[in-house]
C-alpha cells in the first residue's frame, strides 16, 4: 500500500498548521501576561505599613492616599499616626486606609502635626 504524500507536502496539512500555530502562540501569551501580572501585583504594593507613634506625609488626596513614612523631625511630616482602639480619633483627624495595616482590617487616625 502506498501511504501517499507526506502529510506537511498535501495543501491540507499545511492548512491544519495555521489554526494550530495561533492556538499556540495564544497559550504562550496567556501565559506570559499571567506572570506579568503577578509581577506587576507583587511590585505594586508599595504601601508602607503603619505603626503607632509614626510619622507620615500624604503626596496625594484623601480618596486617593498615598501615605509616605518620614521621620518625626522632618519637615516633611504632617500626621503622626495613632490607634483608634486605643485613643479617641478627633473629628479633624483623617483615617488611613486599611491597606497601610499590617492586618489589612485597622484603620489608623492620622492627627495633624501642624
Amino acid at each position: 500500500m502506498d501511504p501517499g504524500k507526506p502529510v506537511f507536502r498535501r495543501p491540507a496539512g499545511v492548512l491544519a498548521l495555521i489554526p494550530l500555530g495561533v492556538l499556540g502562540l495564544l497559550l504562550l501569551a496567556v501565559q506570559i501576561l499571567l506572570v506579568i501580572g503577578l509581577v506587576a501585583e507583587s511590585s505594586g504594593s508599595d504601601h508602607p505599613t503603619l505603626t503607632v507613634g509614626s510619622c507620615v506625609r500624604n503626596d496625594g488626596d484623601w480618596i486617593d492616599q498615598d501615605l509616605r513614612t518620614v521621620p518625626c523631625g522632618s519637615a516633611d511630616a504632617q500626621f503622626r499616626v495613632s490607634d483608634p482602639s486605643t485613643s479617641v480619633c478627633l473629628p479633624e483627624d483623617h483615617r488611613a486606609g486599611l491597606e497601610y495595616s499590617k492586618d489589612g482590617a485597622t484603620s489608623f487616625c492620622l492627627r495633624s502635626l501642624k
